[in-house]
């Protein structure tokens, strides 16, 4: 059975912040006093490869384990 999830954009992201380090998703989940494993993933709107050089902000979507948690 597939889990369910909300995705949810977040704006203004610093390019220093890493959406594929698990250790950074728990960080985040803890500092928004979400339960442990609300936050599936994170990946960039646009990829890498495609940012302006010397860009320092983006946007990402982020995967959150139900709609009571986007709030």
């Amino acid at each position: 059975m597939k889990e369910k999830a909300v995705s949810v954009m977040v704006e203004y992201i610093p390019t220093s912040h890493s959406p594929d380090v698990l250790a950074e998703n728990r960080k985040i989940e803890c500092d928004s006093g979400l339960a442990a494993e609300d936050l599936i993933s994170m990946r960039w709107i646009k990829p890498e490869q495609r940012w302006v050089p010397g860009q320092c902000i983006v946007n990402l979507i982020a995967w959150l384990r139900t709609t009571e948690v986007d709030n």
